[in-house]
């Protein structure tokens, strides 16, 4: 649930006033893109590390009898600590992304036209969204946000 956590925030944006605002859908959908990518790329860590360690365990000939003396059992070593490195890489990546994403949060919240890298452009295009579009429809946002706040009654 923890892994997931990332991503509830822009669905719940997303399915509540995703109708409303492009700019709102558009933020939506590149945070749960991005998040998603994360999350694929700590699983896909996770996978790699326990296929070499399944693999080196293979190699030396299980628990019970170790062999490293043959080449397979050495290839089983290499296998293991090239993946236990690139686990370890992702694994080091995979909290600076996040706090990527909570850095595009706050410029969201702030009104910004955040774009998140290599997800940015492919969620515009996929959503058919232009710049000027986006610009916009938070000007009318703003505007009738302005009219609602105005329209209270004063006491």
């Amino acid at each position: 649930i923890v892994m997931l956590w990332g991503m509830l925030a822009p669905a719940t944006a997303w399915i509540m006033q995703g109708k409303r605002s492009l700019f709102l859908r558009l933020q939506a959908a590149q945070s749960l893109l991005f998040q998603a990518g994360t999350l694929v790329m700590l699983l896909l860590s996770n996978i790699l590390l326990i296929g070499g360690l399944i693999f080196f365990l293979i190699s030396v000939g299980g628990m019970e009898a170790m062999n490293l003396d043959s080449s397979l059992a050495m290839a089983g070593v290499a296998v293991f600590f090239g993946s236990l490195l690139c686990t370890l890489v992702i694994v080091l990546i995979v909290p600076l992304l996040h706090i990527m994403g909570q850095w595009a949060g706050y410029r969201v919240l702030k009104g910004d036209d955040y774009r998140y890298p290599l997800v940015g452009r492919f969620v515009e295009k996929r959503m058919g969204a232009r710049q000027d579009d986006l610009n916009e429809n938070s000007v009318e946002e703003g505007e009738s946000d302005v009219v609602e706040e105005g329209s209270g009654n004063q006491i």
